[in-house]
């Protein structure tokens, strides 16, 4: 089962200017938090490029890191995104439990279905993990249902 799917990366940078009001939590290494726009920018780019190639846990953690400085920092532009690459992080971590957790705020704020699509299906792979065979199933279902391709397989595979 693989969510290590390209898509196309879509910034909107029009909100960005938010205020902050996200907790962080399981940060680890303490990255500095950005001072200015420019920074911000800097971290959200390597943040959504690399959670599309988690390597290894020092990766996975690294995105997990990164992710509570962006949390932290005054603005708040595409908590999406960051919740999305958290997801992933700890999927590949193990920590299911954080990675429904961070899925779920993910969905709950994403505006397009293009993007819930994704999430929905990941959501699928992490109830797949927890052996929720069936919640897994409905997930792909629901992914599928929005357009989402790459849930058809899964559904095929693991459903029937």
């Amino acid at each position: 089962v693989d969510i290590k799917k390209n898509s196309s990366i879509n910034i909107d940078r029009k909100n960005l200017l938010k205020p902050s009001s996200k907790i962080e939590f399981k940060c680890q290494s303490p990255i500095q938090i950005p001072s200015d726009f420019s920074d911000y920018l800097n971290h959200l780019d390597e943040l959504v490029l690399n959670s599309w190639n988690i390597k290894n846990k020092a990766s996975a953690q690294r995105l997990i890191d990164l992710s509570c400085a962006l949390l932290k920092s005054k603005w708040e532009g595409d908590s999406q995104r960051i919740y999305l690459s958290r997801a992933k992080a700890f999927y590949h971590l193990n920590d299911y439990s954080s990675a429904l957790e961070n899925i779920n705020k993910n969905i709950k704020i994403s505006k397009f279905d293009k993007d819930k699509s994704n999430s929905i299906f990941l959501k699928g792979q992490i109830y797949y993990e927890l052996n929720r065979i069936g919640e897994a199933c409905l997930n792909w279902e629901k992914s599928s249902n929005m357009g989402y391709l790459n849930a058809k397989d899964n559904i095929e595979k693991f459903c029937y």
